[in-house]
């Protein structure tokens, strides 16, 4: 008998994107729309809106753009029980330009002081792994902080515990590891982890 409440639990880095409405450099446009940003958060209001129950973690300031992070997951019938509130810490956020050309468009990450890198363990955490039939994880959320990363790999210890499938998209960001020696060993565990995983082949190695 399954008395799960959650289809899919997932956690990581919940931010906000903004986007240029106009093309040209970022210093230059004047006009800006605002979405949703994170792999993992992406893959939460997918699945919802394909009518799965989920549950998804983060930790976000105590500010305009945490609050609009709540309020729209809150829209999109996804449950952010547990989530947590850092009030020492901001929400990060993207701003993206336009191309229309097919050229990757200019992105500045204002992460680094980020809300969610200081999640931590808790209750709450173990409690949504053991509320879902499955877990979805990506290799973006772990690559932030040594903290963001235990936290991944416990998550994952304790899904496969319960018998939980796990998801793994690998979502590489180079620039966020630093080196392919930090990331080839967590890496190469988890993917020995998964139920399933899902690699993009230029983003197959570090």
């Amino acid at each position: 008998m399954n008395n799960k409440q959650y289809d899919v639990m997932t956690l990581g880095e919940a931010m906000v994107v903004l986007s240029a409405q106009q093309q040209g450099p970022l210093h230059q446009v004047e006009s800006y729309t605002r979405f949703l940003a994170g792999a993992e958060l992406n893959v939460a209001v997918g699945l919802s809106r394909l009518g799965h129950k989920v549950r998804y973690l983060s930790k976000v300031g105590n500010d305009s753009f945490g609050r609009f992070i709540m309020d729209s997951l809150g829209k999109e019938n996804i449950s952010t029980e547990g989530t947590q509130i850092a009030y020492d810490r901001e929400t990060g956020f993207q701003v993206k330009s336009l191309t229309t050309d097919g050229i990757d468009p200019e992105v500045e990450n204002h992460r680094r002081y980020s809300a969610a890198r200081t999640i931590e363990p808790s209750d709450d955490v173990l409690n949504a792994v053991a509320s879902a039939r499955h877990v979805h994880l990506t290799g973006v959320f772990p690559a932030l902080t040594e903290k963001t990363r235990a936290l991944s790999i416990l998550v994952a210890e304790k899904a496969k515990a319960a018998g939980t499938t796990v998801s793994f998209d690998t979502n590489l960001r180079p620039a966020l590891w630093k080196s392919r020696m930090r990331c080839e060993k967590p890496l190469t565990t988890w993917l020995a982890w998964q139920t399933g995983c899902f690699p993009a082949w230029k983003k197959a190695d570090c």
